[in-house]
């Protein structure tokens, strides 16, 4: 249950504005038991991280982390000298109820001050009433100077219908002693795609009563929020639409999307069957649907619409490795021409990949043998097809009767061949060096028949 790796690399510019390098950096893990790992990671002129983790399902989970940083104008403006992060969860059964804990921490050192933070919480379930507890305790320390600030809130979800389920929140400042906030939250789904969420909140400290009334309505063209806040006096009434609008040049269509694409980057593959073979997406060439592509290098999201698969959400400027699965496609005679592609991103467009399919072609025959009893077939014999446009060589092996079969032949010239090698280890050689033949582009693909050699022995 042990594991170590590691990794480096170096020569990585800094910033463009200045002649600083980080010239190396290193990273290693390690398992030291089932549910315990170390890692750490070294950059000179920048930081050292040093961290832990711990996991024990349905019992306690830790995780903690050093962060030494050096002295770098660039990366550590605020000079700052250290970070120790942490934090614990533990769930634990009272009385037939699970409740939970947890506790997450963050010390924050500089020259001049230190700053330090916990956030605990807690749940528990009360049937029709689900409470969760969180609360914040924050120290900043300059010289001798300290201050600390603590507040907690309470959250009561109440469950007693299925179509109402009102939420109580309570937030209080123990510094001051006092309740700060308090209110309700309703909130509605509607539409299947919409919500609507009725809130009051009442705020002691700035004396005032806020009530609002929010409509949000997602679909997939863009994100729809209506809002009324009721402050004092003042009403506030406000409407946002939020979404990004794409234009696609090849088809010479407009796409709406619900996420913001400013700034990013699309590609769309868009799979064609190439009659003529020419690589060229030409009038009357239908669409083929259920060709599959994989964008290496991006964590874009994918999404099928119209036998078309778009990759949306791309950092510009990658340049991203495309890969087709040949074997995606529901007809065995189809194939694309090629299977990668490189592509770079550009801003603000979507960038179209015209792959183009084909009808394959297929090819048999049948290797044979002169033996005492008359002519039999040779089986376990290995036969290339070279194609000698693209100098790409298919190896099949003859069936114990001597008969062999391919199918996947793109359109070119190419050549059969028995395996000299392994027949001269056998004591046999063929009747013919081989054979030329040509598959021309053609719907439904062709067949070529009767490919036969003979091989006889040596003497």
């Amino acid at each position: 249950t042990s594991w170590l790796s590691a990794g480096v690399g170096g020569d990585i510019p800094l910033s463009p504005l200045t002649d600083e390098k980080m010239l190396f950096a290193g990273e290693i893990s390690a398992r030291a038991a089932k549910n315990l790992s170390f890692n750490a990671s070294f950059a000179p002129n920048a930081e050292a991280n040093f961290g832990m983790i711990y996991t024990g399902p349905s019992r306690l989970s830790f995780t903690g982390r050093y962060r030494k940083f050096f002295e770098n104008k660039l990366r550590n403006r605020r000079l700052q000298k250290d970070r120790i992060s942490f934090g614990v969860s533990a769930p634990f059964s009272l009385g037939g109820k699970t409740f939970g804990v947890r506790l997450n921490g963050n010390i924050n050192r500089f020259p001049n001050y230190t700053s330090t933070s916990y956030n605990y919480g807690a749940s528990a379930p009360f049937r029709p009433v689900h409470l969760n507890f969180l609360g914040r305790y924050t120290i900043n320390k300059v010289g001798d100077i300290s201050n600390s600030v603590i507040t907690t809130q309470l959250i009561a979800t109440i469950n007693a219908l299925r179509w109402f389920r009102p939420q109580i929140r309570l937030e209080y400042d123990h510094t001051n002693t006092q309740l700060v906030k308090y209110g309700i939250f309703i909130g509605k789904r509607v539409f299947r795609t919409g919500q609507l969420a009725l809130n009051y909140e009442r705020n002691n400290f700035t004396e005032s009563n806020q009530i609002t009334l929010t409509f949000n309505l997602f679909t997939n063209y863009a994100h729809i929020q209506s809002r009324s806040i009721a402050v004092r006096d003042q009403i506030v009434v406000n409407q946002v639409y939020r979404g990004s609008i794409q234009y696609d040049q090849s088809t010479k269509s407009v796409r709406f999307d619900k996420d913001n694409a400013v700034g990013l980057g699309a590609v769309v593959v868009r799979p064609f069957l190439d009659v003529n073979y020419n690589g060229a997406r030409d009038a009357g060439e239908e669409s083929v649907s259920g060709l599959w592509a994989k964008v290496r290098g991006s964590s874009g999201q994918r999404r099928k619409s119209d036998n078309l698969y778009f990759y949306e959400r791309l950092q510009p400027y990658d340049n991203l490795l495309v890969e087709i699965d040949a074997q995606s496609l529901d007809d065995p005679i189809l194939r694309p021409t090629n299977e990668n592609y490189h592509v770079k991103v550009t801003p603000n467009m979507i960038t179209t990949i015209d792959i183009p399919v084909v009808t394959t072609s297929d090819i048999s025959g049948k290797v044979t043998r002169m033996t005492e009893h008359g002519e039999v077939g040779a089986g376990g014999v290995r036969i290339f097809i070279l194609n000698i446009s693209s100098d790409i060589v298919t190896e099949v092996t003859t069936f114990n009767d001597g008969e062999f079969f391919y199918l996947g032949l793109l359109p070119g010239k190419y050549r059969v061949y028995l395996d000299s090698k392994q027949l001269a280890e056998s004591g046999y050689r063929a009747d013919r060096d081989g054979r030329n033949f040509e598959i021309l582009p053609k719907r439904g693909g062709e067949s070529i028949r009767g490919v036969n050699f003979n091989i006889i022995p040596v003497e």
